[in-house]
């Protein structure tokens, strides 16, 4: 089921208020769920509705305000990649489409 926009603000208030506490330190999808009881999937809702907030990598989650310009940059990127993989997956299955 669907979050409502008002339980994904509240997932993103529980969310930064936890990583505020551990600031510098990268935090699993897991981590979150056993100090917040946040699930891993509405954390990565969270992002979804709150890019600006959140820097993802495969260490975890953190705060943009504590990541450096490099963590930033790497997230970027591999969000980048992401995209166009997902982009040049979708042109190929289109063309199933058309037969």
């Amino acid at each position: 089921m669907k979050k409502t926009e008002e339980g994904v603000r509240s997932d993103m208030y529980i969310v930064n208020s936890f990583l505020r506490t551990v600031a510098l330190d990268w935090t699993t999808a897991s981590e979150i769920y056993d100090m917040t009881g946040v699930i891993p999937k509405d954390v990565r809702v969270v992002c979804q509705a709150y890019p600006h907030l959140l820097v993802s990598s495969t260490a975890g989650y953190k705060l943009t305000r504590y990541a450096s310009k490099r963590e930033v940059q790497h997230c970027v990127t591999t969000l980048l990649s992401r995209s166009e993989k997902m982009i040049s997956r979708a042109a190929a299955l289109s063309t199933k489409l058309v037969r």
